[in-house]
């Protein structure tokens, strides 16, 4: 039996294939960040200029998003990506970060996001650790 299709898995793909795709439409020249790290999702130049994105799946009602202190400091602008219209539009950087509680350790951490829920690397493993326990005590269970 197949499962079915998750298309909001690869959202944040689909996104930078637009947001290239419209930037090579404004006549830049693209250069696509291949690594899942890094403070840049796409490089862009035009006329001697480079310009730096980091590339977000928007909706209608989204206003901002922050940016972390090495992205500022390397002028990196937000570019969101509308996936339902496949429209693209610069959106000014908030500077503030949201203050929000770790649900592994219940520290209290600023997240650039709402959907930030863990402090940093060390929590999230932990957490993935404890699924890959569960999926393969759940394997050993049907065997």
């Amino acid at each position: 039996m197949s499962k079915p299709i998750n298309h909001d898995k690869h959202k944040g793909a689909r996104s930078e294939f637009v947001a290239v795709a419209w930037l090579l439409s404004l006549g830049y020249e693209v250069f696509k960040n291949v690594s899942f790290h890094g403070d840049v999702d796409i490089i862009a130049w035009k006329d001697g200029t480079f310009e730096y994105f980091d590339i977000k799946t928007i909706n209608n009602t989204t206003v901002r998003y922050s940016l972390l202190p090495s992205q500022l400091n390397r002028n990196v602008k937000v570019l969101g990506v509308n996936l339902v219209d496949n429209s693209c539009r610069i959106i000014e950087p908030s500077l503030k970060f949201m203050e929000t509680v770790c649900i592994e350790c219940k520290q209290s951490f600023k997240g650039r996001t709402f959907k930030h829920k863990y402090c940093g690397p060390k929590c999230v493993n932990i957490v993935n650790n404890r699924k890959i326990k569960i999926k393969q005590l759940q394997v050993m269970g049907n065997a």
